[in-house]
């Protein structure tokens, strides 16, 4: 069992449960959790991490929660929100843990802010590849800016996506 990996898991009030499900329904456009899903709050690695059951279903960063990748994988359709979108050519740099940088991307929520966590995706079928903190708002992120974009948090094939495994 994994769980042994886990340090200080704290069982999450139902109200603070709530609150980090509207706070995801409003950043991503979507439901994702439930204020009656039984959340728990842990330490793995460099990671502060929610749990529901034995899986991690979202990071959280400052005080923000976030989905992980493989929870966005398992969505039936990506979040319409806080997406950056990006060519073929920066999948095999993001999946090593690269940051995002603004020649990669195509597209971008209009409504990212400086800040914001965001999760990255290809354009082809908009799988999530990692999640980050966007570094310029949505707008800026396109060529011809250039330069980071988006900072790496989390990606596929790290320490956090093989938890599970």
């Amino acid at each position: 069992m994994t769980d042994e990996r886990l340090r200080r898991r704290t069982r999450l009030r139902r109200k603070e449960s709530q609150e980090v499900a509207d706070g995801l329904s409003t950043a991503l456009g979507m439901t994702l959790l439930h204020a009656e899903d039984p959340l728990e709050s842990a330490e793995y690695r460099q990671w502060q991490v929610l749990l529901r059951g034995p899986a991690i279903v979202c990071l959280l960063h400052e005080g923000r929660a976030f989905p992980t990748v493989r929870t966005l994988l398992g969505l039936p359709t990506p979040p319409p929100r806080r997406f950056v979108e990006v060519d073929q050519g920066a999948i095999p740099y993001l999946t090593n843990g690269a940051d995002v940088m603004a020649p990669g991307v195509v597209a971008a929520d209009e409504g990212i802010a400086a800040g914001d966590l965001v999760y990255v995706r290809e354009a082809t079928h908009h799988k999530a590849l990692a999640v980050g903190i966007a570094l310029v708002s949505g707008s800026l992120m396109r060529p011809p800016a250039k330069g980071k974009v988006v900072q790496s948090l989390h990606f596929l094939g790290d320490r956090l996506w093989t938890f599970d495994e």
